[in-house]
């Protein structure tokens, strides 16, 4: 249990799997279902990815493409985009970008009990995307240039204050951030800071330049 990684959400699984079969009860408030979500982040070659979400606050799925494991971009039926995250990494996001999720119809949360997603409009999808990049370092799917460019463009006063808690976090070695803007610790670097990039352009959605 000291170590995410080592493989113990597997064997969790496994003994589940085999109290269920054999009529046992599983410890209080454990389900053989949320075993394998928590196990599908660290292990989808045991436990498969994380399901596309079938519908969204803004239309039906027609089509998708996976940013990363349990993180999607997808199109409507009402021609609208949205960003689908996994409620497994809201810790990621900060405050100011989990205010800017869209409310979810509660039949639709009944639907999948289990696996929850936070889902964000394209106007402003940037701003989630970004704080999840600078937490797994993306780089085959998203332009980062041309990410930070749009949040100068369009989001300037997020920058900005992004940037001023990022130098205070390099100043002074600290992992308080303003409350608006709070994040998980994280090691401070200058790789962080959002920058402006001309040439980069504003497109960060690399499968559709």
């Amino acid at each position: 249990y000291g170590e995410d990684t080592s493989g113990w959400m597997i064997i969790r699984y496994e003994v589940y799997k085999y109290l269920t079969a054999h009529g046992e009860t599983l410890p209080e408030g454990d389900s053989l279902c949320e075993a394998a979500y928590c196990g599908m982040e660290l292990h989808p070659e045991y436990f498969g990815t994380f399901p596309v979400p079938a519908v969204t606050p803004l239309g039906n799925t027609t089509r998708h493409k996976r940013i990363d494991n349990g993180i999607y971009w997808i199109e409507t039926d009402r021609c609208k985009q949205v960003l689908a995250v996994c409620q497994l990494f809201c810790e990621e996001l900060s405050t100011v970008a989990r205010e800017l999720e869209l409310d979810v119809d509660s039949n639709q949360k009944a639907k999948h009990p289990i696996v929850q997603y936070l889902f964000f409009p394209k106007e402003i999808y940037a701003i989630p995307l970004f704080e999840l990049m600078t937490a797994r370092r993306w780089s085959a799917v998203i332009d980062r240039a041309a990410l930070m460019n749009v949040l100068w463009l369009s989001f300037t006063e997020y920058a900005a204050s992004y940037n001023m808690n990022e130098h205070t976090i390099q100043s002074n070695g600290l992992t308080i951030l303003f409350d608006d803007l709070k994040h998980c610790e994280r090691e401070a670097s200058p790789q962080n800071m959002i920058a402006f990039t001309p040439d980069a352009g504003t497109e960060f959605l690399k499968w559709k330049r």
